[in-house]
C-alpha cells in the first residue's frame, strides 16, 4: 500500500497594512505537494482581516479558500459557495474587492457637523432625509452630531478633546505619539479616544508594532473636516 501524499505549507505571507491603506492584515497561504516533479496545490486561503470593520469571523472581512473541499468566499461572516476558475482569477477577484472595501470604509463620511438644535431641529433633518431617500436624491455623506444643550457640547467636546481631534483628522496617530505631541499621559488620552470612538467621531485599530515588539492602537478620524455650530438663546 503506498504511503499517502504529505501536504505541506508552500508559501504564506501575513502583510501588515498601515491605517490609511486600510488598516488590519492581508494574508494567503498556499499548501499542496509534489506529484512526478510537478506541484500540486490541495489547499489556498486569502483572506483580509480587520477586527475594526467586522469582529465575527476572526475579524475576517473578506476571504476566499477551498476548505471543506469546496471553494467559497466569506464576506462579513457570509459564505457562498463560488465558481472555480484558476487561482489567478480568484487573487484577482478578491484584490478588486478588497479595494472596493478600503475606498468604502476610508470614505464613509465626508464631513462632521456637530451642533446645537432642539428636537423639532432633528425631526425636520429626519423628515427631509426621508423626502430625498423616496425620491432618489443623493445625500451629502456626512455625520451630524447634535446636542440640545450648548453647555453638554462643550462639556463633551472639551477643548483638550478637540485638539485631540485635530491631531488625527488628517493623518493617523499612535497614542505614543498623541502623548509626546499633547504633553498628555496615556492613560487621559486613551479614556478620550474611548468617549469619542462611542459618539462615532474617532475609530482605532490595534495593530502590530512595526518595529516588531507588541501592538500598538492607532486613532484615526471618521471624516477629513468638522464643522461645529452653536445656537444661543
Amino acid at each position: 500500500m503506498s504511503k499517502p501524499t504529505k501536504e505541506t505549507l508552500l508559501e504564506q505571507e501575513r502583510f501588515e497594512l498601515k491605517p490609511k491603506s486600510g488598516g488590519g492584515l492581508l494574508s494567503y497561504e498556499v499548501w499542496g505537494h509534489i506529484e512526478q516533479g510537478k506541484t500540486v496545490v490541495t489547499r489556498y486561503n486569502l483572506a483580509y482581516i480587520n477586527h475594526a470593520i467586522h469582529r465575527g469571523d476572526n475579524g475576517r472581512v473578506l476571504g476566499f479558500d477551498n476548505a471543506h473541499d469546496y471553494h467559497h468566499r466569506h464576506y462579513m461572516g457570509e459564505i457562498e459557495a463560488v465558481e472555480f476558475m484558476s487561482f489567478e482569477a480568484t487573487q484577482e477577484r478578491f484584490q478588486q474587492e478588497w479595494l472596493e472595501i478600503v475606498n468604502q470604509t476610508q470614505d464613509a463620511m465626508t464631513k462632521i457637523v456637530i451642533r446645537t438644535d432642539d428636537v423639532a431641529g432633528f425631526f425636520s433633518r429626519a423628515k427631509d432625509a426621508a423626502q430625498r431617500a423616496d425620491r432618489g436624491e443623493a445625500f451629502e455623506e456626512k455625520l451630524t452630531l447634535s446636542f440640545e444643550d450648548p453647555q453638554q457640547m462643550f462639556t463633551v467636546l472639551s477643548e483638550a478633546r478637540r485638539r485631540l481631534m485635530l491631531e488625527v483628522m488628517h493623518e493617523p496617530r499612535t497614542i505614543n505619539e498623541l502623548s509626546h505631541s499633547l504633553h498628555r499621559n496615556r492613560s487621559s488620552i486613551s479614556k478620550d479616544i474611548g468617549l469619542l470612538e462611542k459618539m462615532g467621531l474617532l475609530i482605532s485599530q490595534r495593530q502590530a508594532n512595526p518595529a516588531g515588539h507588541g501592538i500598538q492602537k492607532v486613532v484615526r478620524s471618521v471624516a477629513p473636516k468638522i464643522e461645529m455650530v452653536a445656537t444661543l438663546g
